[in-house]
């Protein structure tokens, strides 16, 4: 009588734990890999947020959008300190009042005493490490009835580029990093700058 040996169609114990490892070590990578594009990604959102969140204060101040439908000045205030600036979002009550100055008439702008602050909604990892052309704290804000851009700071003269780098972490050597630039007499952002 003749016996023959049938073979199961199953995996052995080495070809598991190879394949388990395998998947393991793919694992890792993806891992890595995903970290990396969701810090890259989160700099590039807040970039892009911040340019909109602008765009969006000017238009209100030039359309007079608030919630008490009065016209307001929005903009952002940069405060420095720790190494990094400390972003947030404002509005003022708009004063309305013309004055001579300059060869033209210009509004008397906004009534700091009436600001409202609040916290920009980026990513707490997200932070504004330098402005180059600016030394020290800083506002940029809107104003009614035309949306016009002013730069206040403390220099005597405001450049006429304002280049912001924003980085994933608190350095400025950060490995995920993103420029923008704000042209100060268009009155327009650059996220097209030239990367280290």
């Amino acid at each position: 009588m003749l016996v023959s040996k049938q073979k199961n169609g199953g995996f052995t114990l080495i070809e598991l734990l190879v394949v388990i490892g395998i998947v393991a070590l793919l694992s890792t990578l993806a891992v890595g890999g995903y970290g990396a594009y969701r810090k890259a990604a989160l700099v590039d959102l807040a970039v892009d947020d911040i340019i909109s969140k602008a765009y969006q204060m000017r238009d209100r101040a030039l359309h007079g959008e608030s919630e008490e439908k009065v016209s307001k000045c929005f903009g952002f205030s940069f405060d420095f300190g720790g190494g990094k600036y400390d972003v947030k979002e404002f509005e003022e009550d708009f004063m309305g009042k013309k004055q001579w100055a300059d060869g033209a008439w210009r509004y008397i702008s906004c009534d700091k005493s009436s600001r409202v602050e609040k916290d920009l909604e980026i990513d707490e990892m997200i932070n504004v490490v330098r402005v180059a052309g600016i030394v020290g704290d800083f506002d940029i804000r809107y104003v009614p009835p035309f949306g016009e851009m002013r730069l206040l700071t403390s220099e005597q003269v405001v450049p006429e580029k304002v280049l912001f780098t924003v980085v994933y972490g608190d350095s400025v050597q950060a490995q995920y990093s993103q420029k923008f630039e704000l042209n100060t007499k268009t009155e327009q952002f650059n996220k097209n700058v030239e990367q280290d």
